[in-house]
């Protein structure tokens, strides 16, 4: 029995998607490329979506913030992640 240190990545097998491979190795460069492609969409959708719901605190006055449980200084600063010049105007 080998320890973590002799145990090769590369020889274990690999799913991709639909499509099993015995090797690391063995995936195609093109399939590569499709994982990063669907990595990348799938991140940028959720930015997006992270970036929908700050909006949507930003349009909560202060009684909804209370109501849900935030305070108006912690959603401010979440906020400003996503549009970093957002200045509260009911305050």
């Amino acid at each position: 029995m080998g320890t973590i240190d002799t145990m090769r990545f590369q020889d274990q097998s690999v799913r991709i998607g639909t499509q099993n491979f015995d090797a690391m190795d063995m995936v195609p460069f093109r399939t590569w490329g499709k994982v990063a492609v669907a990595m990348s969409v799938a991140m940028s959708v959720a930015k997006l979506q992270k970036r929908r719901t700050r909006y949507n605190l930003m349009k909560l006055d202060r009684h909804s913030l209370h109501d849900i449980g935030i305070s108006i200084e912690d959603a401010d600063i979440e906020i400003r992640k996503s549009f970093p010049m957002y200045v509260r105007s009911d305050s």
